[in-house]
């Protein structure tokens, strides 16, 4: 399968992350802040260099960010954005469903809040041969951790099914579908013919199945990922970023006193205001506007935008807002 029948990837944010409140009370999770860049944008970045320029996004009526940022993301980065609205959440089948009118090729489907090694796009195009309906993303899980995600059923060495959040004796292996697909455009076929579940959602997967009349369901495997699920993630996830790409960034509109001390690696954003005395480092993430006091001591600590810090604080690995 040529690369050029794969030009489009959809990208689901329009989910507002209750679970990382109280920061999406004001930020909806596709915008949460991973070392200076929404995590959607991050998800966006994977499918860059494969030739995938094509971007829709399935957001939220009331997200008033996103739009603008990946207008401004569309235009430097040289690809162009569709946006969808989804205003009501049930499900990636009904997500993609309000996506379908836009699709014209073959596909990726992703959450906005699932991180991969960036040969994982190759791995799955490659995968997308003659006689395949759709590629999945899997990933071996735990006993007590197949209650939380899709799990595969095989038949041999072919995929038949997906469950979704089964109890671990009606798991069938232990093998995890990740919130990541690729997919022929025929799908668009079966999406209105998929029933609510008894979660009340429209899964893909039930889609999925359906279209094994076009071709098999093929995995591709992989070792890790990250996803975004509550405020300890937002942590994890930047402390991940600043110890393997190693910034040393400081925005020009960012204030520094001269006696403040400042160990790489560290992401200093727009509008931070650091007072006199301050020792900031290693591994620091200061969100936009973000205010360290007087003395204060931060490491291994990730500050979100607007927050304060009082002088003569003293933050060790945590989040702080």
């Amino acid at each position: 399968m040529p690369e050029s029948s794969i030009r489009q990837a959809v990208i689901l944010a329009a989910g507002k992350g209750s679970r990382l409140m109280p920061f999406t009370a004001h930020c909806s999770k596709g915008m949460a802040p991973i070392m200076g860049k929404p995590i959607a944008a991050r998800v966006a970045d994977q499918f860059l260099p494969f030739g995938i320029h094509e971007l829709i996004l399935v957001i939220h009526p009331e997200d008033q960010q996103i739009r603008p940022y990946f207008e401004e993301y569309g235009r430097t980065h040289a690809c162009q954005f569709t946006f969808v609205i989804q205003t009501e959440q049930k499900g990636m089948a009904h997500a993609l469903l309000q996506a379908a009118p836009h699709l014209h090729s073959d596909f990726f489907l992703s959450a906005c809040d699932n991180l991969v090694r960036l040969e994982v796009v190759p791995a799955m195009m490659e995968a997308l041969t003659d006689g395949v309906s759709s590629v999945l993303l899997l990933k071996q899980v735990t006993r007590d951790q197949v209650s939380s995600t899709g799990i595969v059923e095989f038949d041999g060495e072919r995929i038949i099914r997906i469950h979704e959040k089964p109890s671990p004796e009606e798991a069938t292996s232990n093998i995890s579908s990740l919130p990541m697909y690729l997919l022929r455009q025929e799908i668009r076929e079966f999406l209105p013919l998929v029933q609510a579940s008894n979660r009340g959602e429209y899964e893909v997967q039930d889609a999925m199945e359906m279209m094994l009349s076009h071709g098999d369901m093929r995995g591709v495997m992989t070792d890790w990922r990250l996803t975004l699920t509550n405020i300890d993630d937002l942590f994890q996830i930047n402390l991940h970023y600043l110890e393997t790409e190693q910034p040393a960034w400081l925005s020009p509109s960012a204030r520094v006193h001269p006696s403040a001390v400042l160990i790489p690696p560290y992401f200093i954003s727009d509008g931070v205001l650091i007072a006199e005395n301050a020792h900031l480092g290693p591994c620091i993430y200061l969100g936009e506007g973000t205010h360290i006091g007087e003395g204060a001591s931060l490491q291994h600590a990730v500050v979100l935008q607007q927050a304060h810090v009082p002088p003569r604080a003293s933050i060790s690995h945590q989040l702080y807002y």
